[in-house]
């Protein structure tokens, strides 16, 4: 292995709170209620079909009901949940609380629920940086990247956000353009994510992949999906 390629947000940082908060937020600025809890919000949002849009759209659909694919295995929940997403609803709506979401993910008091993982995220990658190239793909916006990691960023080899490909994952446009940057083939990279769009993207690159637990991965899906856990990214380093 010659490199290790990280999502952003739930394998570098913690998440689930912030998106929790601001996803509930957003709703109730439009004057529905979400009435569902943060580890069911966790669970759903696992799901390789569960960006933000379509977790608003299903909820729309459903509402609590949507709370039963914590109950389903990972195939079921996804059938379950296409289905959801073919039934006529309200696209305004969506787009607006889907807009409001991202503006509030921007904003101070979410951004501040953001914090690193693991306490001691430094001092992994500067261990992981003296045995291999590192880099990051992520669908989230390499500005905004790079703004959070700031003394941090020398310790990255390369950064590919969503403004830098024409499609996010599951495509694995993004680890092909990391790993052609870096002039390595896919199969000597290793990509860490938190949701099973992730594993998509590494299958689709031909690249080995590890799950961790610090973000949306629910641990009974992944081991459903034959999915190789680590706790956090922290277990990378062998001393």
């Amino acid at each position: 292995m010659k490199a290790i390629l990280f999502d952003f947000h739930g394998v570098l940082t913690t998440i689930e709170g912030a998106y929790y908060l601001a996803l509930k937020e957003s709703m109730e600025k439009h004057g529905i209620e979400l009435d569902l809890t943060i580890g069911q919000v966790k669970k759903i949002k696992s799901l390789e079909n569960m960006e933000t849009p379509a977790l608003v759209h299903a909820y729309l659909v459903a509402g609590n009901e949507l709370s039963q694919v914590s109950n389903m295995g990972y195939k079921e929940a996804l059938n379950y949940t296409n289905g959801l997403l073919e039934k006529p609803v309200d696209r305004i709506k969506v787009k607006e609380i889907t807009q409001e979401f991202r503006h509030l993910m921007k904003s101070d008091p979410i951004v501040d629920l953001i914090k690193p993982v693991p306490k001691n995220r430094k001092n992994v990658l500067r261990k992981l940086s003296n045995e291999f190239k590192l880099g990051i793909v992520s669908n989230g916006r390499r500005e905004e990247i790079e703004k959070h990691f700031k003394d941090e960023l020398e310790l990255f080899d390369v950064i590919v956000g969503k403004n830098d490909v024409k499609a996010t994952k599951p495509s694995p446009e993004g680890l092909l353009k990391a790993c052609k940057s870096l002039k390595i083939n896919p199969r000597e990279c290793l990509y860490v994510g938190d949701r099973v769009s992730d594993l998509r993207a590494a299958q689709r690159a031909k690249m080995p992949f590890l799950g961790v637990l610090t973000g949306f991965l629910d641990e009974k899906w992944a081991k459903e999906l034959n999915i190789l856990l680590f706790p956090t990214i922290a277990h990378l380093v062998v001393e």
